[in-house]
């Protein structure tokens, strides 16, 4: 399982924010719609490109399955 300091623009601060609302993984991180990740975020959510987040994401779990 992938942790989300795998993937580009997740810095510590989007990183603790997203681990506290239960998205710790590549896996959950692929489960969460946009909207969702943008509620949890608030504010850091600004310069966010969280299709792109999730599109990695979607990446490295298809990468790791092969």
């Amino acid at each position: 399982m992938h942790s989300l300091d795998t993937i580009r623009g997740i810095g510590i601060a989007v990183e603790d924010r997203l681990c506290r609302a239960g998205i710790k993984s590549c896996n959950q991180l692929v489960e969460t719609s946009p909207l969702e990740i943008r509620e949890i975020l608030g504010y850091l959510a600004q310069e966010a490109d969280i299709e792109r987040w999730i599109e990695q994401a979607r990446e490295l779990i298809r990468e790791h399955a092969l």
